[in-house]
């Protein structure tokens, strides 16, 4: 998604990005979501298209259980702990 933006906003989407996992739930992060929708469907359609078309794969994060978010969310060696790592 971050090709279909110019230079200025491609700097504010993982921010935004994070913004959507770092939510307490579900509901929480597609009313996020919605807004983020809101906000680049007039000048970025394509890229709220990207949104709205991959809801589940955004959403799929979710159906996991909740105390394995922090090992999902990240690729930080040290907080990522595999289970090679972890004994």
């Amino acid at each position: 998604m971050p090709h279909k933006f110019n230079a200025d906003r491609r700097a504010k989407i993982p921010k935004q990005k994070r913004r959507l996992t770092n939510c307490a739930g579900c509901d929480e992060s597609l009313r996020r979501r919605g807004d983020l929708i809101k906000i680049y469907e007039p000048k970025y359609p394509k890229a709220a298209l990207c949104l709205q078309k991959d809801r589940e794969e955004l959403m799929a994060f979710f159906d996991f259980p909740a105390q394995h978010w922090q090992t999902i969310r990240t690729s930080n060696p040290i907080e990522c702990k595999a289970p090679a790592e972890a004994t």
